[in-house]
């Protein structure tokens, strides 16, 4: 990992995660009201495709002009989830008990952490993209599960 990922995972270890679900304190963002609303959210067919897209959009941009750094993208993957996988595991099973979540919840939260790191990892040659805005929700402590509008307008749409 570089350096920044290294910050950025400190920043995670320290983090409180889901400790604002449900506030209104983001005024950039549209608030929903419930995890079943957020996870009906995150659970959707769109919402899975527009994560992919998002994660594709990396790829392409890597895959078109760096080829070399391209053929590290397993590589650096696996990295990225042994170290932070066991991380959010471990910060996201309280939630999951206590909100009896299902596995399409944590599922989300690999994804978008994942998605964040690897943005990170390329960001020598790429510029940060949508996992970065994912990212600042988790660490503001909610849960992002939609985007209203097209990205980069819009705007999140969090727990």
């Amino acid at each position: 990992m570089n350096l920044r990922a290294i910050a950025e995972f400190e920043k995670l270890k320290s983090t409180q995660l889901f400790s604002n679900v449900g506030v209104h304190n983001a005024p950039n963002a549209t608030v929903v009201s419930s995890w079943s609303d957020a996870i009906s959210r995150c659970s959707s067919r769109e919402w899975d495709s527009w994560l992919l897209e998002a994660a594709n959009q990396i790829r392409d941009k890597l895959s078109d002009a760096f080829v070399e750094r391209y053929c590290q993208w397993n590589d650096i993957t696996h990295e990225i989830k042994r170290i932070v996988i066991p991380i959010l595991d471990q910060k996201c099973e309280e939630v999951i008990t206590e909100n009896a979540l299902p596995k399409s919840f944590i599922d989300t939260v690999h994804w978008d952490v994942l998605g964040f790191f690897v943005e990170v990892a390329y960001s020598d040659i790429a510029s940060p993209g949508f996992f970065h805005s994912q990212w600042e929700s988790y660490m503001n402590g909610h849960f992002p599960c939609g985007w209203e509008g097209n990205y980069p307008s819009g705007r999140p749409i969090i727990y």
